[in-house]
């Protein structure tokens, strides 16, 4: 294993050796309660994962009990200080009190490096209490950066695996959910090439270039990478951060666009089958969705203005013709993105635009490309 983040190398005697060892120990820990702990056990069934099959390698998913010092009272039991658990951010301080456990009443998902060591945990929150975060994530330690590792990434990778197309989910669940696709049997009689999905997830944060690299190295050239972000404040944001990292992905670049209130892991929770054929239906061009996105501002003041003339007994013609050019003009660097990479695709975006602004489509290609002087 090569040396590690902060200085560390875990081949050597240094510490990174005992925060591994730390976080295996838990590993394990957490392990050895999942399946004893209905909620978390009805959580997993909820979102599509069998529990069994997340407490198994290579998941090997688990529970944080409730209490405060479950896991600190076990690890110091078995040789580790507070010393080290707190440099592997295994435990915390906490404001009233001596050193905590970081993860309490959560269902636990192990992050791995690329090289399939536990380095950090991504836990969801089970208490429903009023101001606790949904999910916490191990800070940055010497051998964890959240920005530098995908979950899922080491589990579904190595040993000549290619999936037909990645899709980045917002949450380790989604990543469980959508790999236990490929582990039905009965998904086999209703799938498309295409429907060969590893989901990948950030740590706790929007998608970065590191993340990129890690995924353009993982697979062949002209894999198609697929986004599936919650369609909320936080995943539009999400979306615009990964159309401008994966603009020059060597493969087709896509969305999934399901239902408000929808993500991977419920849809295949309705099951294996309906769910292929949903991620099938809801996948679009990512530029699409961007640019329905974008678009749909200048549509709701255009809609909001057309209604407040037609009240005021006004000819709208000449003044919504003018929205919809600056609507087209607020998009054009989109539109000539695309254009640079797929003309044809721009194309129809600029016919689909037309459409949605009820313009004339020479003026929407003119307001794009202006004629010379």
């Amino acid at each position: 294993m090569p040396a590690m983040a902060g200085g560390y190398d875990s081949n050597g005697p240094g510490p990174a050796r005992r925060l591994l060892a730390a976080h295996r120990a838990a590993t394990d820990f957490y392990r050895g309660h999942l399946l004893d702990e209905p909620r978390a056990t009805a959580y997993l069934d909820s979102r599509g994962i069998a529990p069994a099959v997340a407490v198994a390698r290579p998941w090997t998913v688990g529970y944080a009990p409730r209490g405060w010092t479950g896991l600190r009272d076990h690890l110091r039991g078995i040789g580790f200080t507070d010393a080290e658990l707190l440099a592997a951010g295994l435990i915390t301080t906490g404001p009233r009190r001596g050193p905590i456990d970081a993860f309490r009443d959560r269902v636990v998902f192990p992050i791995r490096d690329s090289d399939g060591y536990v380095v950090a945990f991504i836990g969801r929150d089970l208490s429903g209490r009023p101001g606790t975060p949904k999910y916490r994530n191990t800070a940055t330690t010497p051998i964890y950066r959240k920005s530098e590792l995908l979950y899922g990434l080491a589990e579904q990778f190595g040993g000549g695996r290619r999936p037909d197309a990645l899709l980045i989910v917002e949450g380790p669940a989604d990543v469980v959910a959508v790999a236990g696709l490929s582990a039905t049997g009965s998904v086999d009689a209703h799938r498309d090439p295409a429907d060969r999905y590893c989901a990948v997830a950030p740590c706790g944060t929007a998608l970065t270039a590191a993340q990129v690299a890690l995924l353009a190295s993982a697979v062949e050239p002209g894999t198609p990478v697929v986004c599936a972000f919650d369609a909320d404040v936080a995943g539009a944001a999400a979306t615009e951060q990964a159309y401008r990292l994966l603009r020059d992905w060597p493969g087709p670049v896509e969305a999934v666009v399901l239902p408000d209130g929808a993500d991977p892991a419920s849809v295949v929770a309705g099951g294996p089958a309906g769910a292929l054929a949903t991620l099938r239906r809801a996948r679009v061009p990512l530029a699409d969705l961007i640019l329905d996105r974008r678009l749909a501002p200048h549509l709701a003041r255009l809609e909001a203005r057309l209604t407040e003339l037609a009240r005021l007994g006004r000819d709208p013609s000449s003044e919504s013709r003018q929205l919809g050019v600056d609507a087209v003009h607020a998009l054009a660097a989109l539109l000539a993105e695309v254009a640079d990479a797929e003309p044809l695709h721009a194309a129809q975006l600029l016919a689909r635009m037309s459409v949605r602004l009820d313009l004339n489509p020479l003026t929407v290609f003119e307001a794009v490309y202006p004629p010379s002087p």
